[in-house]
């Protein structure tokens, strides 16, 4: 694939504190909020149903006071309107982690934080939006534990949005561990055991492509009365019906960092990516198949490093890895298509910078970065990246029996998809967006015989920008193919 650069200088924009510059990528930072007591928790939506294509409004939580709050975006990511406030928590403790879906099939995007407690009961509360960002909310459930981090995701493949969440403790609470929430419709929710651990940080993908989701948790500290056990990455297998199978991939020192999944060296199967907070040290790990990953080093010097998140920055059709640590610095690792990864400067003027969150916020394809820097006179941050436009020529050299068509460029509201397999077997087409997230499932089926077909795919709010469409079998067949909606 050829890349074209383009580098644009851009001239008297408003409230730049700082550029950063890799060849065709370029990150500027804008400040969404300053003078905030420990933000922690990001996410990105069309919070107030205004919200031009890629232009994403951010959710956000503070400690003191206790909120889940949101910020509207300008609607070109570099300035944002005052805050606005979500809930305070019942007992203004510490709002630490926050998701947004859409949980209620309303076409407004909902969220979901926590009130939590370091020592007894802690609080899951969702937060219904009525339109135009006004929220009312509610509580789903509460634990003897510290609520952590969550995911809005399908986990049990029946097109409603539930709540993947863990549950830890630094001392002998009896609920912690991972959980599940089905969502039942009307808000509802029915809370699923998924396996007993002292959990950090959390993620879901479908190993298997029944779209019944994988869980992988990374653990911190075991408490004072087992301070001295390692903490484990570990893998929850979902055999399709929801009863899952734990896998333990690693073990690190103490505190075992964020955790994310994508396929980082094109092969089809979605690799993990993890770290050691007390080492410094980041991991990749690659999918083997059949619950096996090898472990590779992305770099050795990542002090306290925690939030990480991936995307295609460039982009290239490599899946890249952003990070941040406590200890002044915030990276992005371009990926050379193989896993082999080179780390380039962001930015490195704030001590404690915390969970970075890939999005799109200015409008164009190329991912934008939410970040928090959680010192108690804190900061939200906007990073926007300014890649070049490259060619989307195809480089898939595909047997006569197995295969996916499509065009390249996309610029009508029906596409034809043709794609052929060689045996009977489960299948699926997705669509990805070049965050790495599934955007849309075009075909799903369990049982597909040999042979070769046509599916329609009618494109309804997918904004423009570039796209990946994968194409999966069980019998670990993939076939990815890089696309351009212009419409």
């Amino acid at each position: 694939m050829k890349v074209r650069i383009f580098i644009i200088l851009t001239l008297f924009l408003i409230s730049i504190e700082t550029t950063t510059v890799h060849t065709a990528v370029t990150f500027q930072r804008f400040t969404v909020a300053s003078g905030i007591h420990t933000p922690h928790g990001d996410w990105a939506g069309d919070i107030d149903g205004t919200s031009p294509s890629r232009c994403l409004d951010i959710f956000a939580t503070i400690n003191s006071p206790a909120q889940a709050i949101w910020y509207a975006n300008s609607n070109d990511g570099r300035t944002w309107s005052a805050k606005n406030e979500i809930w305070t928590t019942p007992r203004n403790l510490y709002n630490y982690e926050i998701a947004g879906a859409d949980f209620d099939d309303d076409g407004n995007m909902d969220a979901i934080s926590v009130d939590l407690s370091l020592s007894d009961t802690s609080y899951l509360g969702i937060s219904e939006n009525l339109g135009g960002g006004v929220f009312t909310t509610k509580i789903i459930d509460t634990v003897e534990g510290r609520f952590r981090q969550m995911r809005a995701m399908d986990l049990d493949a029946d097109n409603d949005i539930d709540i993947i969440i863990t549950v830890n403790t630094s001392s002998s609470q009896p609920d912690i561990g991972a959980y599940w929430y089905e969502n039942t419709g009307g808000l509802n929710f029915t809370r699923h055991f998924i396996g007993k651990c002292n959990p950090w940080k959390v993620d879901c993908f479908d190993d298997d492509g029944d779209g019944h989701l994988e869980v992988v948790v990374s653990e911190v500290w075991h408490g004072a009365d087992s301070s001295a056990a390692p903490c484990q990455l570990i893998l929850y297998k979902n055999d399709g019906t929801e009863i899952f199978t734990q896998f333990v991939l690693d073990t690190y020192t103490t505190k075992s960092a964020g955790v994310r999944c994508a396929d980082l060296n094109s092969d089809g199967k979605t690799d993990i990516v993890c770290g050691d907070i007390i080492s410094g040290m980041m991991y990749w790990y690659e999918n083997m198949g059949s619950n096996s990953f090898t472990k590779h080093i992305i770099d050795n010097a990542c002090p306290d490093v925690d939030g990480i998140d991936v995307g295609d920055f460039e982009p290239d059709g490599d899946m890249d890895i952003v990070a941040a640590g406590r200890s002044y610095w915030f990276r992005w690792y371009e990926n050379d298509g193989t896993g082999t990864f080179t780390p380039h400067v962001i930015d490195n003027q704030y001590e404690k910078f915390d969970l970075p969150y890939v999005t799109y916020l200015d409008g164009d394809t190329c991912p934008d970065i939410i970040l928090t820097e959680t010192s108690s006179d804190g900061h939200i941050f906007a990073y926007l990246n300014s890649c070049a436009d490259l060619n989307t020529e195809e480089t898939s050299s595909i047997p006569t029996n197995k295969y996916l068509k499509t065009p390249s460029l996309i610029n009508s509201n029906l596409v034809t998809l043709e794609y052929g397999i060689e045996k009977t077997t489960n299948m699926k087409i997705e669509l990805i967006d070049i965050t790495g997230r599934t955007v849309k499932v075009i075909e799903n089926s369990n049982r597909k015989k040999a042979g070769a077909y046509k599916t329609n795919w009618k494109l309804n709010e997918e904004p423009n920008g570039i796209y990946f469409l994968r194409l999966d079998t069980k019998d670990n067949f993939h076939i990815v193919k890089k696309i351009t909606i212009i419409r």
